[in-house]
């Protein structure tokens, strides 16, 4: 998504990541078994990121990410609730600390 706004000329005012896992960077594969690379993974770029980040968590519980993005220091919304109104309402808190 960054690059593709990067491409365009067009900043990236911010990341606001929801039940999501976050990105890691990962060492590419050899070929041989060696290395970090997972089928499928996505590399990050070395200056990511370039924007603030945020995370919500809709469930109940306390997930690995929403701890990964507080050890970042990103803003944490955690509980949000399920219905698109509880979750708009946790992005439009979480928004202005972005």
């Amino acid at each position: 998504l960054a690059a593709a706004q990067r491409a365009a000329h067009r900043p990236v005012g911010g990341y606001l990541f929801v039940d999501a896992d976050l990105p890691v960077h990962r060492r590419p594969d050899d070929g041989h078994g060696h290395g970090h690379a997972h089928r499928g993974a996505v590399p990050v770029p070395a200056d990511w990121p370039e924007a603030p980040c945020g995370y919500v968590g809709t469930g109940d519980v306390q997930d690995a990410a929403a701890r990964q993005a507080r050890l970042r220091g990103w803003p944490v919304t955690t509980r949000a609730g399920r219905t698109d109104q509880e979750i708009a309402r946790a992005l439009g808190e979480l928004l202005p600390a972005l």
